[in-house]
C-alpha cells in the first residue's frame, strides 16, 4: 500500500539490474543491484525514483549509497 509509480519504476530497474549482471538465484548482490537500478535510473530520466532508491538503500543494503558508491568507484 502507499506505492507509488516511482516505488514500482525502482523494482523494475533492480530486477533490471539482477538480468543485466547475469546474477543466479545462487550469487544474487542486492546492494550492487540497487546501486545499478538507481544510476540506470538516473540515465533513463527518473530521478525521483533514483532518489528513492538511494533514500532507502541504508535500510536495505545496511550501507548508505553515498557510501556504497564511494566503495564502487574506489574499486573496492
Amino acid at each position: 500500500e502507499g506505492w507509488t509509480e516511482d516505488h514500482y519504476l525502482f523494482v523494475q530497474a533492480h530486477e533490471i539490474a539482477h538480468l543485466k549482471m547475469k546474477h543466479t538465484p545462487e550469487n544474487r548482490d542486492e546492494p550492487m543491484a540497487d546501486w545499478y537500478a538507481i544510476h540506470y535510473l538516473l540515465k533513463k530520466g527518473h530521478k525521483d525514483a533514483a532518489k528513492l532508491g538511494a533514500k532507502q538503500f541504508k535500510y536495505r543494503n545496511g550501507i548508505t549509497f553515498k557510501e556504497y558508491n564511494r566503495k564502487m568507484k574506489d574499486g573496492k
